[in-house]
């Protein structure tokens, strides 16, 4: 009798590197794969045919699209097709409808982003070129829809089937760009933000200045101690990445790591959440790694522990190098996998998963968890109003939820800061945070 405790068998004529990975990623370590026929047909446990040969035993038929089987990078023909009503491609002839394997590989290992494209100015892939963007799928954790569809077709053969069990996990995100806006940031020039403001007749920023410079209004950035007692009241976990660029250039204009406060910041955040690093985006340029060596050396100092965790500034990142740097640093998770100009899925994918590297066809241990939601993409590029920016997010909390993914929504403390142009933006996060 077959439970779902029985070993799982994919027949495969040809398997390869890419195969096992996506079936492992999706499927789990329960399944083996085999190009033994005879083997497959006679042993009894849950089965996939993931091949074009007429096999003689229950199992469920996959027909390759052929994509798995391939090394090398080339365009593929994408054909979008409809269903269960949700959008599929690599369509074929059999129960499934497609090949579920290689699309979901096609979305998770990025394909499209090491194919020929126009980067951006900051050298970054475009969402705008991407297939879920252009197909209106980027709101969609499609992967994880299809996967449950799959579960059913699963279950009409061997009702004991099950997919690998998740539990839904809400993890909130924050990146310290711009830890202060006065404090810190040189007596010229804030004597010159100061007079600014005054000669352009701006009496807001003119009394902002002043009461923060007086000591009667804390910094407008300074959002800490509020950050801190709401997550200790709720005793919930929160990521923190920093920006310790020791060189103040656009776009890295953080406040210097070694200052006071600065200092005090990083140490007291990082003694009651995890923290990770906010890798500038001059490192991006540095093929030598240099400036990330000394910004992962700078904050590990500060910290007091070793730094394995990385969030890209500006998601400013390019695959593989980008991807390469962090295995070479000994960076293990990766929480870049998102657009910056508008919200969604990026990986179609709304659990961590290993990251594979196409050119050298092989699995890393660079785990990417990938978030779908963030602010400055709702405020500078979506221009959407705080109540529609967290219907937004709500919307994705509740699909995630519904297929038992990872949540990890990303802010930034200068945009829920204390400037008046931000009330309803911190307003609107606390009360989220707060009935969440």
């Amino acid at each position: 009798m077959i439970t779902h405790e029985t070993p799982h068998l994919l027949f495969a004529k040809t398997p390869s590197p890419r195969l096992g990975y996506i079936v492992q990623t999706l499927l789990g370590k329960h399944w083996q794969i085999t190009h033994n026929i005879h083997f497959f047909e006679h042993t009894d446990a849950i089965k996939i045919n993931y091949s074009g040969e007429s096999i003689q035993c229950i199992c469920l038929k996959i027909t390759p699209h052929g994509l798995l089987h391939e090394s090398g990078i080339k365009e593929q023909r994408i054909v979008i097709d409809a269903i269960n009503h949700l959008p599929v491609f690599f369509c074929t002839e059999d129960k499934v409808g497609f090949d579920i394997l290689a699309a979901s590989f096609y979305l998770l290992s990025r394909y499209e982003e090491y194919l020929p494209h126009e980067p951006d100015s900051l050298g970054r892939f475009p969402a705008n070129k991407s297939l879920a963007y252009h197909q209106n799928f980027l709101h969609l954790p499609l992967i994880h829809l299809w996967l449950q569809q799959f579960e059913k077709q699963m279950q009409s053969l061997f009702p004991a089937y099950q997919l690998p069990q998740q539990n839904f996990v809400f993890i909130p995100g924050f990146d310290i760009d711009r830890a202060f806006k006065y404090h810190y940031q040189g007596i010229i020039k804030n004597i010159a933000v100061f007079f600014k403001a005054m000669l352009t007749g701006n009496f807001e920023a003119f009394k902002e200045a002043a009461n923060v410079f007086t000591g009667k209004q804390r910094d407008p950035f300074d959002v800490f101690e509020a950050l801190t007692q709401l997550f200790t009241t709720q005793q919930r976990n929160a990521l923190f990445f920093f920006l310790v660029a020791q060189k103040k250039q656009a776009p890295d204009k953080n406040t210097a790591p070694y200052k006071k406060g600065m200092k005090q910041l990083i140490e007291t955040i990082s003694q009651q959440f995890d923290v990770g690093i906010h890798l500038s985006v001059q490192s991006s340029t540095d093929r030598h790694l240099n400036v990330a060596e000394q910004e992962l050396k700078t904050l590990s100092f500060l910290t007091k522990t070793s730094i394995t965790t990385n969030r890209f500034h500006y998601l400013c990142f390019q695959l593989p190098h980008s991807y390469e740097q962090l295995v070479a640093l000994g960076i293990t998770a990766d929480y870049s996998m998102g657009y910056s100009t508008v919200n969604g899925f990026r990986a179609s994918y709304a659990q961590p998963f290993q990251w594979y590297h196409l050119q050298k066809e092989t699995t890393t241990n660079l785990t990417v968890y990938p978030f779908c939601w963030m602010d400055t993409a709702c405020i500078f590029q979506q221009k959407l109003t705080p109540g529609a920016a967290y219907a937004e997010l709500m919307q994705f909390i509740q699909i995630t939820q519904s297929v038992k993914g990872t949540c990890l929504p990303v802010w930034h403390n200068h945009c829920i800061s204390h400037e008046l142009d931000r009330q309803p933006w911190k307003t609107a996060f606390h009360d989220f945070i707060s009935n969440l």
